[in-house]
């Protein structure tokens, strides 16, 4: 079968379901936010505060609760169910893990930048904890968060201890991008330089599932590597801070989707941007490398839901993957999901961490 027929038939699926389920009409692929081919579309001239002024965490006040026995902890699988709804309300909110948790607790650093991030800090906010959500920048418009948010880097991991100590941070959490090699490795550093606990919420690797067609690289430099041959229609699905990689591979036409409009012109002289903001339905990443007549996809294993939607998709559709291995970071305590890190930060509030 054509794949051209697949791509018809897999959205003709997709609209006769929603249209038996019309609970499901969600799931009908919407229009592209945002296209531009060859050159970048401009920016938006509308100005948005960076989290700068939410002002600096308060001063802590000296503790007055104390630890009366072990966390209440529930399960990790209802818990993971109630912090991933977008507003829990009633008896399903989460609760503090620990009775001592509030407003007079040092606060806990997270590094984000992942969806994982703001629910984390929703969760975080919810028991009375404090928290600042830290972005490195790249984004120009962050979500809004329930915790006061700081943009931009620390200086390196000398740079980031010394924030920890100014700031009297009680532990780190790095909810960073798991391609967020450098970040990860200087919070590693500053933690064992300030003695300060530290804990990544790091998402489960994607694996391959039946139906597949992935081909496994080691990193960004053999990703280009493998694109040698004649000109395909790639949709390079790895953000921008690489893009200037792969204008060694310039015969192929790429598409792009950015959370933002580029500011510069790009370095790939055949492109197509496509401006939205995820998470993405499978149904919509379908009608995306439909339109676009998408020949194969290159990606970082990010892991995680947020961004699996293209592997559904080319899974759907037949297309080829290649798919780039994770970097190398120093060891560090790891967890999966946001319940297993609010019971950690019981524990540690419990130890007077």
């Amino acid at each position: 079968m054509s794949r051209s027929s697949k791509c018809v038939l897999a959205i003709l699926g997709f609209a006769a379901i929603a249209l038996a389920e019309p609970s499901l009409a969600a799931v009908v692929p919407k229009p592209e936010a945002s296209t531009a081919t060859g050159r970048p579309r401009a920016a938006s001239t509308g100005s948005i505060e960076k989290g700068t002024g939410q002002g600096r965490p308060r001063a802590p006040a000296p503790a007055s609760a104390r630890c009366r026995g072990p966390p209440k902890t529930i399960s990790a699988a209802a818990s993971a169910a109630r912090l991933a709804s977008p507003s829990p309300a009633g008896p399903s909110s989460p609760r503090p893990m620990i009775e001592s948790q509030g407003s007079d607790m040092k606060p806990v650093l997270i590094l984000g930048g992942t969806l994982d991030a703001s629910r984390l800090a929703a969760a975080i906010a919810q028991t009375g904890r404090r928290a600042v959500l830290s972005y490195a920048g790249r984004v120009d418009e962050p979500r809004e968060q329930p915790v006061p948010v700081r943009v931009g880097g620390f200086g390196g991991a000398e740079g980031l201890a010394a924030w920890i100590r100014r700031e009297e941070i009680s532990a780190i959490i790095d909810a960073t991008h798991p391609f967020a090699a450098r970040i990860s490795a200087n919070a590693v550093a500053a933690a064992k330089a300030t003695e300060t606990p530290i804990l990544a919420l790091e998402r489960a690797p994607w694996t391959p599932e039946p139906g597949d067609d992935w081909r496994e690289v080691a990193d960004i430099p053999a990703a280009v590597a493998a694109l040698a041959g004649p000109p395909q229609r790639i949709f390079l699905a790895i953000g921008r801070q690489h893009l200037g990689d792969f204008a060694a591979a310039p015969q192929h036409h790429y598409l792009l989707r950015l959370v933002d409009p580029p500011k510069a012109a790009l370095p790939l002289p055949r492109a197509a941007v496509v401006v939205a903001r995820g998470p993405f339905t499978e149904a919509e990443d379908i009608a995306l490398l439909c339109s676009h007549r998408i020949d194969m996809i290159v990606a970082k294993n990010a892991g995680g839901d947020g961004a699996s939607a293209k592997l559904a998709a080319a899974r759907s559709l037949g297309l080829p993957v290649l798919m780039i291995a994770r970097p190398a970071i120093p060891r560090r305590p790891v967890a999966r999901s946001v319940a297993e890190v609010m019971g950690w930060l019981g524990h540690a509030a419990c130890l007077g961490l």
